[in-house]
């Protein structure tokens, strides 16, 4: 091979590399995730880290009587947001996981099922 060459064969082999992982990912229903969802999942994961889930439940029963005053309250969400000092995105994320996470326990309660 020629080093003229070389710079064509290197972008033919990583357009190729990228478009394998994307059938691969297809195939094995992956979800490519996009910089900003990295990011995301990232910036919710230290939160979690650094925001327990009873410190963040006890502050919102504290000033907001309860996780079914906040779940469809725009403000109480942003104060919260502006509280803690992360996204409204993640108090929303949070606030969902949380709902859920009540609501399996509701579940297996009403079930005997353990999970």
């Amino acid at each position: 091979m020629t080093t003229e060459n070389n710079d064509g064969l290197y972008a033919h082999r990583l357009t190729n590399d990228k478009l394998n992982l994307c059938y691969s990912a297809s195939d094995k229903n992956w979800q490519i995730k996009s910089e900003a969802e990295r990011e995301l999942e990232a910036f919710y994961f230290a939160m979690c880290l650094l925001i327990p889930e009873d410190i963040f439940m006890e502050t919102i029963g504290l000033f907001f009587g309860g996780l079914d005053n906040v779940k469809d309250n725009y403000e109480f969400k942003m104060t919260l947001a502006h509280m803690f000092n992360v996204e409204y995105k993640l108090i929303e994320a949070r606030i969902q996981d949380l709902l859920e996470k009540t609501r399996q326990e509701k579940i297996y309660s009403k079930t005997g099922i353990n999970e």
